[in-house]
Parts: C-alpha cells; sequence; structure tokens
C-alpha cells in the first residue's frame, strides 16, 4: 500500500488521463474545495509541460473556462502561495510553478 501523500498523474492512455489528490494532502494544506479543483484545473491544463517548469497563467484564458472572475483567480493563486504549494517568479508576473516540496507522481498504465 501507498504512503505517499501529494498529486498524482494516471495516464490511461495517449488521450485520457486521470488527475488525484490524496485526501491527507488536502488535509495538510487545508484546501478547500475551489482550490481543490484549481489544482485539479491547472495540472490538467498544463501536464503536456513539465510541472516542475514555470508555467503562464492567463487569467482571461482561466476566468473563461472555470466561469470565474479574474479577482477569484488572484485569490486562488494567492492562496496555494500562502500555503506553500506554488511559487510566483515575481510580484507583477505571470509565471508559476508548483512547489519542490509537492510531490507529483505520474502513473502510466501503458
Amino acid at each position: 500500500m501507498y504512503k505517499r501523500q501529494g498529486i498524482y498523474i494516471v495516464e490511461l492512455n495517449n488521450v485520457k488521463k486521470s488527475i488525484l489528490i490524496d485526501a491527507k494532502f488536502i488535509l495538510s494544506y487545508k484546501l478547500n474545495s475551489s482550490e481543490v479543483g484549481f489544482i485539479y484545473y491547472i495540472v490538467f491544463k498544463y501536464y503536456t509541460s513539465n510541472l516542475n517548469d514555470w508555467i503562464i497563467i492567463k487569467f482571461d484564458e482561466v476566468s473563461e473556462d472555470l466561469g470565474v472572475t479574474k479577482g477569484t483567480i488572484s485569490k486562488w493563486l494567492k492562496k496555494l502561495e500562502q500555503k506553500n504549494i506554488l511559487i510566483h517568479e515575481d510580484f507583477r508576473s505571470t509565471l508559476w510553478k508548483f512547489n519542490n516540496n509537492i510531490e507529483i507522481y505520474e502513473i502510466s498504465s501503458r
């Protein structure tokens, strides 16, 4: 049985993937459901690139995809930064990445 907590990306084939976030991870960071949903979105949207690299989060795109205001997106990003899950490159930058302390496991069924 596994004992690691973190984010799991399960690739079912080249097209389908599933993203799972361990319940202990959610509890340890005291994440609410909207923050968890936002993490799902980030992982799903940017998985094609390396999640340890900087990613550009475009507020207009996220707002349209999720149907939320830019203020809500800003609030989620700030909370995830304060919880040490995401790192912001610079105050005015759109560059973000997952903190190195966040375990992201990739599992392939191929």
